[in-house]
């Protein structure tokens, strides 16, 4: 006789699954940990945009020095220039370029279009037709001024619309074209009606900021000079205050909002360099070692100095604050917090705090006032 024997089931084990409350619990812990990681993501990464931007700075530097040693001397800031007084009218101030002279054509050309060769831009370089003009800037139109042939049509548009990467502080989400509508600023009509924008440059020459009217380099005053300037010839020997206590290079941002920052590769009206003293009054005449805040800034909010965003009461009668956009041109600062970078004319790169004392900054500046820094630096 065969038995039959009943097999009980097996049970399946009671698996216990999450509640609603700690499900919220757990994504509200993962949702606190992503909080407190990307603070320290953001920094990373600005810092890595920080060591990209001092190392653009120091390459900028050392390809001026490079053609310092082939060349014996800097390039200009800017040559036959239509921002000088080409009138002529000034007599009260000699030294400036005029249309007077016929072997004189307005070419609006910046330095650093020579220095390409030292930056590996060679092709751009030779793209370039260097005795044509590369901005059609002219500060009174019908002057006189003369123009060989419009940037467009001579092929140099298209060299300075060129948007080169170690122009640009990675930081700086401005725009890096000049796409207004001021022919003060433009490189020429023709151009912008062909879609050929300014290409913009986050660090700059060092230079006495200018607009309309300015003495040549070789004019100026020693005691306030800078480095560069208007058809400057600097050479090294000419840094009397020593190469480590002198500016070569100064950071800007790429959208101011008075003027127009500067553009690399072209002249105009105002944007042709950057003062590190900008916001600090120089009285040549009677003291040239003499300092003091800007008597335009409101005493509310200091001198104009490096990262100065308040402006502009002349339009509205209200100052207002707008980060990352400097209150005038050719005036030093950067998307970075709390300063910004300059490169001396030793090649080294430093960071300015933007609390640094407008006197030492002012004497930065300088070249040749022969004064100590003094405070901080």
């Amino acid at each position: 006789m065969v038995s039959l024997c009943h097999t009980p089931s097996r049970r399946r084990p009671w698996r216990r699954g999450f509640t609603l409350i700690e499900l919220l619990v757990v994504i509200a812990i993962i949702a606190i940990l992503i909080a407190l990681l990307l603070p320290a993501v953001q920094q990373a990464r600005e810092a890595a945009r920080r060591t990209t931007c001092r190392d653009h700075l120091h390459n900028l530097a050392l390809a001026l020095h490079n053609y310092h040693d082939a060349q014996g001397l800097f390039p200009y800031a800017t040559i036959n220039d239509c921002s000088m007084d080409w009138t002529g009218t000034n007599t009260a101030n000699p030294g400036i370029l005029v249309n007077s002279n016929p072997n004189i054509h307005c070419i609006n050309k910046r330095g650093w279009v020579d220095v390409l060769p030292y930056m590996d831009q060679g092709p751009l370089y030779n793209a370039a037709d260097h005795s044509q003009a590369f901005g059609s800037y002219d500060r009174v139109p019908g002057d006189g001024s003369p123009f060989m042939s419009d940037p467009f049509d001579n092929g140099n548009a298209f060299v300075v619309s060129t948007l080169i990467p170690l122009f640009i502080c990675p930081s700086d989400d401005g725009d890096p074209y000049y796409k207004g509508n001021s022919q003060h600023y433009r490189i020429s009509p023709l151009a912008f009606q062909n879609g050929l924008f300014g290409a913009k440059t986050s660090y700059d020459m060092s230079v006495l900021r200018y607009s309309s009217a300015r003495r040549l380099w070789t004019s100026e005053n020693r005691l306030i000079r800078r480095l560069f300037g208007p058809h400057s010839d600097s050479r090294l020997k000419d840094v009397y205050d020593g190469h480590s206590n002198s500016v070569m290079l100064v950071h800007g941002t790429l959208d101011v909002r008075n003027g127009i920052a500067n553009t690399w590769g072209y002249s105009k009206w105002v944007g042709n360099g950057i003062d590190l003293g900008a916001g600090v009054t120089n009285n040549a005449a009677e003291n040239p070692t003499f300092d003091s805040p800007a008597t335009a800034s409101p005493t509310k909010y200091g001198p104009e100095g490096i990262n100065f965003w308040w402006c502009c009461p002349w339009w509205s009668g209200n100052q207002t604050q707008v980060f990352g956009r400097t209150r005038n041109w050719g005036a030093p600062g950067s998307q970075h917090a709390g300063g910004c970078f300059v490169a001396l004319a030793d090649g080294s790169v430093r960071w300015l705090d933007e609390s640094i004392n407008f006197r030492v900054r002012a004497r930065l500046a300088k070249i040749g006032d022969r004064q100590p820094l003094g405070g901080e630096f």
